[in-house]
């Protein structure tokens, strides 16, 4: 039979919709037949490996097509669009690997124009102070900077109050983004309003952490300075509302998760104080019955995707449980850090950030206390104190419109819609509570801008941060599970390079191959044993030991 030119370029056709069908699903397409590939089967079977084992991630599958193609200009060729059809490797650089909302979700820029000065202008002193930190990680900071503000005292009127607490995630690679430098700064503007006693303490325990926020009074207040007694009042009036900066979150979550360790108790902790219920209570035999009133917790985290990966790698448990769907990540893009020396001289918070969030501070009311001794039956005092409420916690609630009801409900199934597309389902829990975080973050611009109600600027403001956080959710979940892949690929790759170099000579055994990529046998047997049931190698047994060739070579 005669093969036309046309029969080639329809075969072509062939070959480039199936490898985009691939690349852009993350997985082996099953509504199409799998065209041949002739010479380069063994280099899509590679490919088709990394997709199966990847668990579907699109970025682990792009950088092997790129890998690839930069050796064997068969593939290159291919992938190149030369025939009129969509590319299949898009530039891996500063674009996000997100799926995108329907038009009808989408809101111009215009729309949040104007939602929340306050915001442009932390945002632009952070740049001052940490000049080489990721724009995201400014933006981060502030958010939380405002849930820690907060306390507890807003809340959206849905069927059950909708409060504010975030946990906020900087994830970068260390040293080139400035996570802890920027962070700082959000610390500086607490500590610059005069409200640094929100903060919890930096490195503690699950029950020192509920202990403190039961806000016993010491035994020594007595003993104290006057204005250290003021001060106490203060921290212990919002006890059970707290910011809380975590520098090594990666090694919190590590030591959270040793058996019957110390901060075991913390992975449930966190999740209780993102509930927000009325009352949280404890009891211990040490300490007895501890009471949090309106427990409220704000978290600000920083991680390297290294750290986390061995607990955030595709299937872990954390993704199922709600673990990771509680925080919001801010991660980069891989090669986005900036070169920008700090330049001379201290850097006064400027008065019209303080300004509007004292102001904000001072309308939403402080509760008051007085610390009382605890008399024994014969109305002597034990040595013992307990606080009474002068003033209880205020809480100010903000309804809904139905036009930001509306666009919020669009959003949400919006969100839903797309995680029904996902192959695996590690992601569908954080698809689901991306509505409530926007909605926390649209109920603290209402608040501090002083509204009666959150309105559609608010609510669009609160979308297109939340979005960033969806695209940061999708990159760092990618970095995650592209490095052990990528490290996997690149062996498997040298592997095959040696088998192809020695494909007109004896055939290596795995001793040979490991001696020439440097590594131990033990090694290099699972790459061997995995591409061959890709079909990429060809097992020759042996008297003494097993050789291997290309698939399909002489």
């Amino acid at each position: 039979m005669t093969t036309t030119a046309n029969d080639h370029l329809s075969t072509l056709s062939e070959q480039q919709a199936y490898l985009h069908a691939l690349r852009t699903s993350g997985k082996l397409p099953s509504d199409q037949p799998r065209p041949s590939f002739g010479a380069l089967e063994h280099t899509i079977n590679l490919i088709e490996d990394v997709a199966r084992r990847s668990n579907g991630n699109i970025r682990a599958i792009d950088r092997t097509i790129v890998a690839l193609a930069g050796k064997n200009t068969a593939l290159a060729a291919l992938v190149e669009d030369k025939f009129s059809l969509p590319a299949m490797v898009e530039v891996l650089r500063n674009e996000t690997l997100i799926p995108p909302l329907p038009g009808g979700v989408v809101f111009s820029p215009e729309a949040s124009r104007g939602a929340c000065p306050c915001r442009d202008d932390y945002i632009n002193y952070s740049r001052l102070v940490s000049p080489e930190g990721y724009e995201g990680f400014h933006d981060g900071c502030f958010w939380w900077l405002l849930s820690t503000i907060a306390a507890r005292r807003v809340y959206t009127d849905f069927t059950e109050r909708q409060y504010t607490p975030l946990y906020i995630i900087l994830a970068a690679r260390p040293g080139m983004y400035s996570k802890t430098t920027t962070a700082m700064v959000a610390k500086k503007v607490l500590k610059a309003l005069g409200l640094e006693w929100l903060l919890g303490s930096s490195r503690t325990t699950p029950q020192k952490l509920l202990s403190d926020m039961a806000g016993m009074p010491p035994a020594d207040y007595s003993e104290l300075r006057f204005e250290d007694q003021e001060y106490l009042k203060l921290r212990l009036a919002m006890s059970g509302q707290r910011g809380w900066y975590y520098d090594e979150f990666g090694k919190f979550v590590k030591a959270m998760l040793k058996q019957n360790g110390a901060m075991a108790d913390f992975a449930e902790l966190l999740l209780v104080m993102d509930a927000c219920e009325d009352m949280f209570d404890t009891s211990t035999l040490t300490r007895g019955r501890e009471v949090i009133d309106r427990p409220y917790l704000a978290l600000l985290g920083n991680t390297t995707p290294a750290s986390i990966k061995t607990h955030a790698k595709a299937g872990a448990e954390f993704w199922g449980d709600g673990f990771w769907a509680r925080m919001a990540y801010v991660c980069p893009p891989p090669d986005t850090a900036l070169d920008s020396p700090f330049t001379r001289g201290e850097k006064p918070v400027p008065s019209s950030l303080i300004q509007p969030l004292l102001e904000w501070h001072e309308r939403l009311g402080m509760p008051t206390i007085e610390i009382e001794p605890i008399r024994d039956e014969n109305g002597k005092e034990t040595g013992r104190y307990r606080k009474e409420w002068i003033q209880p916690l205020r809480e100010t609630g903000y309804s809904l419109p139905d036009e930001v009801y509306d666009a919020w409900a669009r959003y949400r199934s919006a969100l839903k819609q797309i995680a029904k597309r996902f192959r695996n389902e590690d992601l569908d829990p954080s698809y689901e509570r991306l509505p409530v975080k926007a909605m926390r973050l649209a109920t603290l611009v209402a608040s501090l801008q002083n509204s009666s109600q959150i309105e559609m600027r608010h609510w669009a403001l609160a979308q297109e941060v939340a979005e960033r956080w969806r695209g940061s959710l999708h990159e760092l979940y990618a970095q995650i599970n592209s490095v052990e892949v990528s490290d996997s690929a690149t062996i498997e790759e040298k592997v095959i390079e040696y088998v192809e170099k020695l494909q007109s000579k004896a055939p290596p055994t795995a001793r040979d191959i490991a001696r020439s990529l440097h590594k131990d046998t033990l090694s290099i047997e699972p790459v061997l044993c995995g591409l061959a049931r890709a079909g990429v190698l060809e097992k020759i047994p042996g008297r003494q030991s097993v050789r291997y060739k290309i698939a399909g070579g002489i």
